[in-house]
């Protein structure tokens, strides 16, 4: 008989510690002291993917941080025919997400530093979601020129980046020196950005709030 609550620790060179916690269907992945993973974090990218209107034709996501896979369950559940990328720096990340079974058909992975891998990575994404951090801070460096422009060049002409910046409000700025910045959503206490091209949104980052 399975388990009905478990919790286990892992070593990774890159996180340190991982802890998961799995009670029932639910699990919650923390490192560095906060949640990677969670039923919060479900709930949070529900909301910013709920920003992609419904008619729009999206086959191609690229994740920006792997975490526990979470959003990999929403973003199946929103476009079941969608191929997914996602680039995890920490392969230990990769295995919880796996052991989890968080996701139905298994993405693409690139195992690598996001800032190193987006500048080689020449393709365009409909939908491209920003969840990479360390403890509870998002990765600052992706608004760094090389890797902006490259995020701006990942985008498709139409496509939507959304990204999770936490309690991190200067990212937003950063960011849109190489996107438009169509709206921030405040998630209890999360900011979450909804980006679209700049051809698309025109210069300037006019901010609305939901």
């Amino acid at each position: 008989m399975k388990k009905l609550f478990q919790k286990y620790t892992l070593q990774s060179e890159k996180n340190g510690p991982i802890t998961v916690v799995r009670f029932l269907k639910w699990s919650t992945v923390y490192a560095g002291g906060f949640d990677q993973s969670s039923a919060y974090l479900v709930k949070l990218w529900g909301r910013g993917i709920a920003e992609v209107p419904k008619n729009t034709p999206v086959q191609t996501v690229c994740m920006l941080g792997l975490g526990g896979g979470c959003a990999l369950r929403v973003i199946e559940k929103r476009f079941p025919e969608a191929r997914v990328t996602v680039i995890e720096w920490d392969p230990v990340m990769v295995r919880i997400a796996k052991d989890l079974h968080q996701f139905r058909k298994e993405p693409e992975i690139l195992i690598g530093d996001v800032c190193d891998v987006l500048p080689n990575l020449h393709r365009q994404f409909d939908l491209v979601l920003g969840d990479a951090f360390f403890g509870d801070k998002p990765e600052s460096r992706i608004a760094e020129r090389e890797v902006g422009n490259a995020l701006r060049n990942l985008l498709a002409p139409q496509g939507k980046f959304i990204i999770n910046i936490s309690r991190t409000p200067a990212l937003l700025d950063a960011l849109q020196e190489f996107l438009h910045l169509e709206k921030t959503i405040q998630f209890r206490i999360n900011t979450v950005g909804v980006f679209t091209s700049l051809s698309s949104g025109g210069h300037g980052g006019n901010r609305t709030r939901a």
